[in-house]
């Protein structure tokens, strides 16, 4: 219950807009800072003399409903930058977004770790341990002692601190309603697509860097915000959501009874209900609103990636797949 209720406070956060144009590079570029928004967006390319290449870029957009920038201006690079005309894309009003789906709980997100990799200290460590244990070698106990010390100290080298695995819920409200699509990580949250949307930081203080990166035809962007949780909310047209085979799924009905389903695939009949089966995730019920049908899943395939779909308009069942 606690758990619940503080993954629906966390989603009641604030957000900033982030918009997004097609930017037109002429090189030399090998890497700098595009201003076109209320933050600079980093550029890591290489673009060679003349050479010509042109991305959608992620800008970081003030609260109001402002027009999108039309001038970009690089810093630390004598390249050149142009906004191609009408070509920016604006996320529009998060006030206009349904509420039921907005203020739903946030998926719980965890920090990467991998383990320490011996540096240039670690070394020097190292090689002072021989020399004062060779320096000692009359002296066997000692020595031991001191070998033990230093192995002791090499192996307590806390892990490295990683971006986190990216965790995804697409939100909807019935087969026809509207969608969103919520992706989140811990420290670095990498986009393949850069799409309008909205931006979550907690806590709401962290900096945060938007990147554009060598990657694919187009490029790709990251979020940048070590240690903070990011989220990143990105409205769907139904028909690109709500569908594919279920790995786990479970069902509310109107009286607010849970039944688990186990796996389900798109356009086969609702499984039959499990007798003890395991209930979904507290972050993934909270927030629901009460008197209407629920879909929970989650989707087969690589990664996680989680389904939340309810009753749309008119009655809409979310079991309609």
């Amino acid at each position: 219950m606690i758990a619940s209720v503080w993954m629906l406070l966390l989603a009641l956060g604030p957000q900033q807009p982030v918009g997004t144009v097609e930017l037109r590079l002429v090189g030399p570029l090998d890497g700098a800072a595009v201003e076109a928004g209320s933050a600079p967006t980093e550029l890591r390319l290489e673009l060679a003399r003349g050479e010509i290449r042109q991305f959608a870029a992620p800008v970081l957009l003030p609260d109001a409903p402002l027009p999108l920038p039309v001038a970009a201006r690089l810093s630390g690079a004598p390249a050149e930058a142009q906004v191609v005309p009408g070509s920016g894309r604006h996320p529009g009003l998060w006030s206009e977004l349904s509420p039921t789906l907005v203020g739903r709980g946030l998926p719980p997100l965890v920090e990467g770790t991998e383990p320490a990799r011996p540096g240039a200290l670690h070394g020097a460590w190292i090689l002072a341990a021989l020399v004062v244990v060779m320096a000692m070698r009359r002296r066997p106990w000692v020595a031991g002692g001191l070998g033990f010390v230093a192995a002791v100290a090499l192996l307590s080298r806390p892990p490295e601190r990683v971006p986190g695995p990216t965790v995804e819920v697409l939100e909807g409200e019935g087969a026809a309603g509207p969608w969103l699509r919520v992706r989140g990580a811990r420290g670095r949250l990498e986009l393949e697509d850069a799409a309008a949307g909205w931006l979550r930081l907690l806590p709401g203080s962290a900096p945060a860097q938007l990147a554009l990166e060598e990657g694919g035809s187009g490029g790709r962007w990251a979020v940048e915000a070590p240690g903070a949780r990011i989220y990143y909310y990105e409205a769907l047209p139904a028909s690109r959501a709500g569908s594919g085979e279920l790995a786990r799924s479970w069902i509310r009905a109107e009286d607010g009874a849970w039944s688990a389903r186990g796996p389900w695939a798109a356009g086969s009949p609702l499984p039959a209900a499990i007798e003890g089966g395991e209930p979904p995730p507290a972050w993934l019920i909270a927030g629901l609103p009460p008197g209407e049908e629920v879909l929970l899943g989650l989707l087969a395939g690589p990664g996680e990636r989680w389904l939340r779909s309810v009753g749309g308009a008119g009655g809409e069942s979310p079991l309609r797949r």
